[in-house]
């Protein structure tokens, strides 16, 4: 079974956004995916 399985609704929802980057259910996804947000924003914003 893959992990990264997106359900038919949620399909829909995707189409919403340039970009999707997948997340392990792990119970650190939100922390995970703040800092890795904020990293990619101070990049950015120094590029």
């Amino acid at each position: 079974m893959n992990r990264y399985t997106v359900c038919s609704n949620g399909m829909n929802s995707l189409n919403a956004y340039s970009e999707f980057r997948p997340v392990i259910g792990d119970g650190e996804c939100f922390y995970r995916s703040f800092i890795f947000s904020y990293l990619v924003i101070a990049l950015l914003s120094f590029s």
